[in-house]
């Protein structure tokens, strides 16, 4: 019998079981194990001012932008609290400015330094709690 011990923590991947499954919760208490398959990816173009990212497409747990403009993202949050991966790769014509909604917010109110050439990228954790969006990321990975 394998035992486990839950505690309070914020929905998205909690631990992985034996079979590759995920265990999640959906900020209610409740718990369920996925298939480690079922969280999809969803790859985006910012080709234009604006980037519409709806956090509330079911089981996507991480995006992968392809930076071809500097963007303004336009997110649709989650209803429950969650957490979201974001890819920021920048594109051919590098370099391309992302900008966040006022409820993203980076640890001392200081944006990182983008990566800025083409086919690096940023990666961001975005931990929403149902009304602000904090984030841990790392910067400028290469190919």
């Amino acid at each position: 019998m394998t035992e486990f011990v839950l505690r309070s923590a914020p929905s998205g991947p909690l631990l992985t079981g034996p079979e590759g499954d995920v265990l999640t919760a959906d900020g209610n208490g409740r718990v369920s194990f996925q298939p480690l398959g079922s969280l999809n990816t969803q790859l985006v173009t910012a080709s234009t001012p604006n980037t519409a990212l709806d956090f509330n497409t079911p089981q996507t747990r991480k995006f992968v932008v392809t930076l071809d403009a500097s963007t303004t993202f336009q997110i649709t949050w989650p209803t429950t609290p969650s957490v979201v991966i974001i890819q920021l790769k920048q594109g051919a014509a590098a370099p391309f400015t992302p900008t966040f909604p006022s409820e993203v917010r980076f640890a001392g109110g200081v944006l990182p330094i983008w990566s800025t050439v083409a086919g690096h990228w940023d990666e961001l954790a975005i931990d929403w709690d149902g009304v602000h969006a904090t984030v841990s990321f790392g910067t400028n990975y290469s190919p």
